[in-house]
């Protein structure tokens, strides 16, 4: 047992030292879109703590995901930063999933709507 465990850890320093171990590192905004759950839900999650609106639209687009672990955190993450979760709920059919996406980017639509360019009269 000594032996296996000796050889498991240095196959694991081994791995590690040579870079093939997952990295550490923070994901990125790109991480929002990855095609596979693993890279997605810690690139969802952090984005719960981002005052970045441009992550917005990207939790919104990950609530009509196939995998219901993408849709739970997204829609927790919405609900951290708006305090709202419009009806959504993961776990669903499809179709009252998408009434509760539309209400989502309505609600976007009108919270991140540019503001009127005010132009000033000259008499």
């Amino acid at each position: 047992m000594r032996l296996v465990m000796t050889t498991i850890l240095l196959f694991g320093s081994a791995m590690f030292a040579a870079g093939c171990l997952p990295s550490q590192q923070n994901p990125t905004r790109a991480d929002l879109r990855a095609n596979d759950t693993p890279a997605r839900v810690p690139a969802i999650v952090d984005a719960a703590g981002d005052d970045d609106q441009a992550t917005l639209p990207e939790l919104i687009h990950a609530l009509a995901d196939k995998d219901p672990a993408v849709r739970l955190f997204a829609i927790r993450s919405l609900q951290e930063r708006t305090g709202q979760t419009l009806d959504y709920r993961y776990y669903e059919a499809a179709d009252k999933r998408q009434a509760a996406i539309d209400r989502w980017h309505e609600w976007l639509q009108e919270h991140l709507a540019p503001s009127p360019i005010t132009q000033e009269t000259t008499d």
